[in-house]
This record gives C-alpha cells, sequence and structure tokens, in this order.
C-alpha cells in the first residue's frame, strides 16, 4: 500500500516453505501454489486486508520467455473495450 505520501508501505509479510520446489526448478506446481497461498494467507492475517495480486520471482537457467498475441473481436455496437475484452483478450494466448 502507499501511505498519505505517495511511499510505499508494507502492510504484512507471509513467509512459507517453498514446497514443490527443487534446486530453484518447480517440479510440483500444486505444492509450489499451496505455498504461495499460504504466504498470502499469512500476510493478509497480519495486514488485515485481502492481497489483490503478487509478484512471485523464481530464476533460474531453466527459466525462459515466450511471447504471444491475443485477438478477439469486440462485439458491443459502441466499439468500447471493456473488462470483458480485456480478461478474453488476456485469455486467448493462453494453451
Amino acid at each position: 500500500m502507499k501511505n498519505e505520501n505517495g511511499q510505499i508501505e508494507i502492510s504484512g509479510v507471509g513467509v512459507a516453505p517453498s514446497k514443490g520446489l527443487k534446486n530453484g526448478i518447480i517440479v510440483n506446481i500444486d505444492n509450489t501454489a499451496a505455498s504461495i497461498a499460504k504466504a498470502i494467507e499469512d500476510a493478509e492475517l497480519m495486514a488485515g486486508c485481502e492481497v489483490g495480486s503478487a509478484y512471485v520471482g523464481i530464476t533460474g537457467a531453466h527459466i525462459k520467455g515466450e511471447n504471444s498475441k491475443g485477438v478477439v473481436a469486440i462485439t458491443n455496437r459502441t466499439r468500447t473495450i471493456t473488462q470483458v475484452e480485456v480478461r478474453r483478450v488476456i485469455e486467448a494466448p493462453r494453451p
């Protein structure tokens, strides 16, 4: 959260064992996701508010990026892009 001066203020911290990882490589996605969820839950309890999003860093030579594109039709007559279209275009390139 940002305080009245526009500075980032840490309201809560969550820590959990990194189950599902071996030498920095995800070997079990479900256990990895559960560890992240536990850390978020602890941070929410400490901060007294809900976490809306999180940045998770995973490093290693095995990590690679993949560019993809998503295209969807805008179905409303006003040609205004709504949250529905934004969600659809984000989901479109996913496997």
